[in-house]
C-alpha cells in the first residue's frame, strides 16, 4: 500500500509494485477457487482483510484484475455456510472452528462481506453482514470501510433458497445443514488433501502454508437445537490427533502431529493426504466418504481408513469405519464434546448440552469398550 501511495512519483515504486503484485498472484495461486481457507474461519477474516485492503486499492489505481479472483468471487461461501444458527450467535460463538480458529472472526467481518457481496452480486453475503452489524458481535478493526464497500443497490436476501450442504471441493470440506430456519442442525466432515488439490498437479515438495492446519482427517463436528454436540479443539498449542473426532491406531496420529505448528513438510513431502472419495446431497440425506488411508504415521500400521459419513436429515447422523492394519490392531475412535455423557452399557451413552441431546449407539464391533474421560487442551488463543 506504501508503494500504491508512492506510485508514479517516487522513482522505483513501478518496481516495488511489480514485486507484490507477483507475490500477490502465487498468494492466489495457493487459494484454489472455492472461497475456502484452510487455517479456519479467523484466519479467513485475517486473510481477506489484508487482501481486500490491497486489491481494491491496486485494481483501482494501477489496473490490476485481482478482484477478479474465483477464489474471492466464491469467498463469502466461506463465512455462509460455517455460520452457526443465527439464533445461536454469541459474541464468541459464531461459526464453525475448524483448524487454528477460534468460533468467531479476528476482523470485521460484515464490511468483508459487504465488498465481497458487491463483487460476486451475492444478496446472501449482503444479508449476513448486515446480521453481524445488527448482532454487535463484529470486530471493529476497519468499521469504516462498511461505509465505503456497502453496495446500497443490491438488496439483502436470507440464504433461505440457498442449497444446505456445501462441498467445498478444493479443500475436500463438507457443511450439513437441516436448513436455514436459525435453529438449524449442522454437521461438519474434514479429509483434506494437504494444500488442496490444486496443488495435485504442482512439481513441489514442499507446501508453506500448513502451520495453522490440525492432524483433523476424517474428523466432524455436530451442532444441534442451539447447542455443540460434537466439538473441535480449535487453536491448540500443540497439534494431535487424539484431540480430533477421529482415531488413533495402536496409540499413533497423523503426520504432522505433535508439534505446535503443524508439520506439513513432513506430511506434503511423503505425499500423506487426504481426500474424499464420494459426495452425494439430496433433500433427504448427504453421504460424504474420507480416504485417510496414507494420512497417519507409518509405525501406526495403517493399510486402509475409509470413513463413511451418512446424515440423514433432519436429526440422524451414521459413521462407518472401513479400517485395515498390518497384523493386529487396537482402533481408538474419539468424540468429544462439552456435554454431559451418561453411559448406558458398552456400546452407547447420552449426551446431553443444555436441551440438545445426542444418542449415541454402537453398532459394531460388538465387543467394543467404551469410556468417558475429561480432557483439557492447552488453547494456543485462551481467549
Amino acid at each position: 500500500t506504501a508503494a500504491l501511495a508512492l506510485y508514479p512519483d517516487v522513482p522505483g515504486a513501478k518496481e516495488w509494485l511489480k514485486f507484490v503484485n507477483g507475490r500477490m498472484n502465487a498468494i492466489m495461486e495457493y487459494c484454489g477457487q472455492d472461497g475456502y481457507w484452510s487455517e479456519g474461519i479467523g484466519y479467513w477474516s485475517y486473510t481477506v482483510e489484508y487482501m481486500l485492503k490491497y486489491f481494491v486499492a491496486a485494481d483501482e489505481l494501477i489496473g490490476s484484475e485481482f478482484l477478479k479472483h474465483p477464489w474471492l468471487r466464491n469467498a463469502v461461501d466461506c463465512p455462509l455456510y460455517l455460520s452457526l444458527p443465527r439464533a445461536a450467535w454469541q459474541r464468541d460463538n459464531m461459526f464453525l472452528n475448524f483448524s487454528d480458529s477460534p468460533r468467531f472472526c479476528w476482523y470485521g467481518p460484515q464490511y468483508h462481506l459487504y465488498k465481497l457481496a458487491s463483487i460476486s452480486r451475492r444478496a446472501e453475503a449482503q444479508w449476513l453482514a448486515g446480521e453481524i452489524m445488527q448482532s454487535g458481535f463484529d470486530r471493529e478493526e476497519a468499521g469504516w470501510l462498511a461505509m465505503l464497500w456497502h453496495d446500497p443497490g443490491l438488496k439483502a436476501c436470507p440464504p433461505g433458497n440457498m442449497p444446505g450442504t456445501k462441498f467445498f471441493s478444493d479443500w475436500d470440506v463438507a457443511v450439513m445443514r437441516s436448513g436455514w430456519h436459525s435453529n438449524e442442525t449442522i454437521c461438519s466432515f474434514i479429509c483434506s488433501p494437504l494444500g488442496g488439490h490444486q496443488m495435485d498437479n504442482r512439481r513441489q515438495l514442499l507446501y508453506p502454508g500448513s502451520g495453522h492446519c490440525h492432524p483433523d482427517a476424517n474428523s466432524f463436528m455436530i451442532f444441534g437445537a442451539g447447542e455443540w454436540l460434537a466439538v473441535d479443539t480449535g487453536a491448540t498449542m500443540v497439534k494431535r490427533t487424539e484431540d480430533h473426532n477421529t482415531i488413533l491406531v495402536n496409540g499413533v496420529g497423523q503426520e504432522g502431529e505433535g508439534e505446535r505448528w503443524f508439520n506439513g513438510i513432513t506430511a506434503f513431502g511423503k505425499k500423506h493426504r487426504g481426500r474424499f472419495v464420494i459426495k452425494e446431497s439430496n433433500d433427504v440425506y448427504d453421504y460424504v466418504v474420507g480416504d485417510a488411508s496414507d494420512v497417519y504415521r507409518k509405525e501406526a500400521g495403517l493399510t486402509g481408513f475409509l470413513r463413511n459419513f451418512l446424515y440423514i436429515k433432519p436429526g440422524l447422523v451414521v459413521v462407518a469405519d472401513e479400517l485395515a492394519a498390518k497384523g493386529a490392531a487396537e482402533f481408538a475412535w474419539f468424540l468429544h464434546t462439552p456435554g454431559e455423557i451418561t453411559t448406558a452399557g458398552s456400546n452407547r451413552c447420552l449426551i446431553r448440552n443444555g436441551d440438545a441431546y445426542l444418542q449415541v449407539v454402537v453398532l459394531e464391533p460388538l465387543d467394543v469398550r467404551m469410556t468417558v474421560q475429561p480432557k483439557e487442551v492447552a488453547a494456543e488463543y485462551p481467549k
